[in-house]
């Protein structure tokens, strides 16, 4: 986005009150992107459950891979690292618009790991990142 389009983006999302979780899986190997997002997402689960969130939407992605999201949710669930009060769901972002805050929030944690700190600042520390080695 050009930063027009970013300052007017940003200020939508900042008015919100809402805090902000990433969790960022090191070192990426992008041969095993599928898994990463696995190790991450369960400490996400996890993360959501102990404040004791009730409802998650993960975004569509294709059929394939959304079964294997909500797959990796059952087992989850089995081995206790999700609540069974965590309820997830898959969703386009076309009916939860919701779903592109988190797109915004990356882009601001992006600019910020190439030395750009104008966006993420402006989320004034509701972004809390979690690392996780994978």
């Amino acid at each position: 986005m050009e930063d027009r389009e970013k300052k007017r983006v940003t200020g939508l999302v900042t008015g919100f009150d809402m805090a902000h979780m990433v969790v960022i899986g090191t070192p990426l190997d992008h041969r095993k992107q599928e898994h990463a997002r696995a190790k991450c997402m369960e400490r996400l689960l996890w993360e959501l459950g102990q404040l004791e969130v009730t409802r998650v939407y993960l975004e569509q992605r294709t059929q394939s891979l959304n079964a294997r999201d909500m797959k990796l949710v059952r087992h989850l669930r089995g081995k206790k690292s999700v609540p069974s009060a965590l309820r997830v769901d898959v969703q386009q972002p076309s009916v939860e618009p919701m779903l592109w805050i988190p797109d915004q929030v990356l882009g601001a944690l992006g600019d910020a790991a190439s030395n750009d700190d104008t966006w993420l600042d402006q989320y004034a520390g509701a972004v809390q990142q979690i690392e996780i080695m994978i």
